[in-house]
């Protein structure tokens, strides 16, 4: 599923067999305008999800929208007994999730 715009692209991926495996690719300006966007691609309708990775490594611009996007990502998988992971290879993302405290919180990986 891709939901593409002026500001951002969202990409969803899903595999797995009895728990889903969700890949969502988020790409440009990751902000308050694109919120809604990234909600409708990126929260499981199905409550049998074992991890949703979201790669941000192609943002251009992340703001508290966003960053309450991806918390309110983590609170549906723990409801739903599932697992965030999130991507992050710019070094200006990186340190806007330490910089919050939520790199560990939202399953920054390595």
């Amino acid at each position: 599923m891709s939901h593409p715009s002026d500001g951002i692209e969202v990409t969803a991926t899903v595999a797995g067999g009895d728990r889903a495996i969700v890949t969502v690719v988020v790409v440009g300006e990751f902000d308050s305008t694109q919120v809604d966007r990234f909600r409708a691609v990126a929260t499981p309708d199905r409550v049998d999800v074992e991890v949703v990775t979201v790669d941000i490594s192609g943002c251009t611009v992340l703001d508290s929208a966003s960053l309450g996007a991806l918390i309110d990502l983590r609170h549906h998988l723990d409801r739903a007994g599932g697992r965030l992971v999130v991507v992050a290879d710019k070094p200006f993302q990186r340190v806007i999730l330490a910089q919050t405290g939520l790199g560990e919180y939202l399953g920054l990986g390595d």
